[in-house]
C-alpha cells in the first residue's frame, strides 16, 4: 500500500520507536568488534535489558524505554560457555531480576549446527523465532549464511534476509560481526567501514555500534595502568540513521567477563 502523501503532510506521525537510543524498532542493526573485546557479552546483557528494565538498570544502563521478549541465537559458543556467562551476569541481579529475564529471554545454542539463512528452513526458524520478540540476536553472522563475504552483492542479499525477519516480524535483528584483521590495534575502530567484508554489510544496517579495547595512548590519557587497559571496552554507535544518537561510553571486564559502564570516571 502506498504511503498517504496528504495525510503525511497535514498529521504528524507516531514518535519513532526505538529499542535503545539509535537503533529502530523492526530494522536491522550490527555490533562489530574485533575477536575477543566483549561482543557476545554485550549483546548478552543488551538483550537482558530488553527484556527486563530492572536489567537494563543493573547492567548497561542503555535507557530501554520499551521491553519485551528478546532472543539469542548463538551458533557460535558451546552451551557450557553460555551458561557460565549467564551465571556470572546473574551475580550482578538481585532475584526479581533474574525471574524477569528468565521469563522474557530465549536463548538457542546453535554451534555447529551449520545454521544458513540463505536456507529455507532455517530463514523459517528465525522468523518462527522473531514471532512476537522486540529483539532478536544473531551470534554470529559469517555463521548464519554461505555467501563469499567481500562480495557486496551476496552480502547484500545476506542483509535483506535479515530486513525480511525484521519487517515481517516487527523484531529489531542485531547481528553480530567483527572488524577488519588490517585494521591498527591502537587505532579507533569506531569507522563504519572498519567492519569486516563487504562495504554492503555497514551499508544494509541501519544502526552500527563497535566495541573496542581501550588504547595505550587513551590509558595514558586516563591514567589508567598498562597492565589493567585492557579490562576497559569503548562503546558506541558509528551509524544511525534515524536521528536518536547512543552515547560513547566506557565499560570494565568485571569477574567472569561481565561489561558493566565505569561511572563518574572511577577507573
Amino acid at each position: 500500500m502506498s504511503i498517504n502523501i496528504a495525510k503525511a503532510f497535514s498529521i504528524e506521525p507516531p514518535a519513532l520507536d526505538f529499542v535503545w537510543p539509535g537503533f529502530l524498532a523492526g530494522t536491522v542493526g550490527g555490533l562489530a568488534a574485533a575477536g575477543s573485546t566483549g561482543k557476545s557479552f554485550y549483546a548478552l546483557e543488551a538483550a537482558m535489558g530488553v527484556a527486563s528494565a530492572r536489567a537494563d538498570s543493573a547492567l548497561l544502563n542503555l535507557g530501554i524505554r520499551r521491553h519485551g521478549k528478546a532472543v539469542i541465537l548463538n551458533a557460535k559458543d558451546p552451551e557450557a560457555v553460555i551458561e557460565r556467562r549467564l551465571h556470572a551476569i546473574g551475580t550482578h541481579l538481585d532475584e526479581e531480576t533474574r525471574r524477569e529475564v528468565a521469563a522474557h529471554l530465549v536463548i538457542e545454542p546453535l554451534m555447529g549446527r551449520r545454521c544458513n539463512l540463505q536456507e529455507k528452513q532455517w530463514l523459517d526458524a528465525v522468523m518462527h523465532g522473531a514471532s512476537k520478540a522486540r529483539l532478536v540476536v544473531l551470534n554470529t553472522i559469517s555463521l548464519w549464511h554461505r555467501g563469499i563475504e567481500n562480495d557486496s552483492g551476496e552480502m547484500a542479499g545476506v542483509l535483506s534476509l535479515l530486513d525480511y525477519v525484521a519487517t515481517e516480524t516487527g523484531a529489531s535483528v542485531l547481528f553480530l560481526h567483527h572488524v577488519s584483521h588490517g585494521l591498527p590495534l591502537d587505532e579507533r575502530h569506531g569507522k563504519q567501514h572498519a567492519t569486516r567484508g563487504a562495504s554492503a554489510i555497514a551499508d544494509n544496517t541501519r544502526w552500527q555500534g563497535f566495541l573496542q579495547t581501550m588504547t595505550e595512548e587513551e590509558a595514558k590519557g586516563f591514567g589508567v595502568a598498562p597492565e589493567v587497559r585492557k579490562k576497559y571496552v569503548a562503546f558506541g554507535g558509528n551509524k544511525e540513521n534515524y536521528g536518536q544518537h547512543s552515547n560513547d561510553a566506557w565499560l570494565k571486564r568485571h569477574e567472569g567477563g561481565v561489561l558493566l559502564p565505569v561511572k563518574n570516571g572511577l577507573w
